[in-house]
């Protein structure tokens, strides 16, 4: 059965079309009672890290919104301190790095993201 987690979107840095933030995080309760542990992203990565595609709302039936530059799993000491200091308990999380498409879709998520709408991250997975 496919499930959702969704987080809220840390910027960490936008760099030209380039945004990099936290999509997960590690060790918090989420609203469903579960616990994502480091590791969780692991065979994901190494089965599909080149594959793996930004879409806006889970829509496969749409383009990608953005190409991931990177993403990879970071430390608890990696994670903005301001996300610690809502979460102390926090143990490490995703960290990715997308580049937005010139599309109109992609422009409007981009945009909105420099302009600071609290957008969410999340991401699919099969339990």
């Amino acid at each position: 059965m496919k499930e959702l987690k969704s987080f809220p979107q840390y910027v960490k840095s936008i760099e030209g079309r380039s945004v990099t933030g936290i999509f997960s995080v590690f060790g918090n309760i989420d609203s469903y009672g579960d616990i994502v542990h480091p590791g969780a992203f692991r065979k994901t990565l190494r089965e599909r890290k080149d594959k793996i595609l930004h879409l806006w709302q889970h829509n496969f039936y749409e383009p990608a919104i953005a190409v991931i530059e990177s993403i990879k799993e970071i430390t608890r000491d990696e994670l903005p301190k301001e996300i610690l200091k809502a979460s102390p308990e926090l143990t490490g999380g995703m960290e990715v790095t997308r580049k937005y498409l010139d599309t109109p879709r992609a422009n409007e998520v981009f945009m909105g993201i420099k302009d600071g709408v609290p957008y969410e991250m999340s991401f699919g997975f099969d339990a």
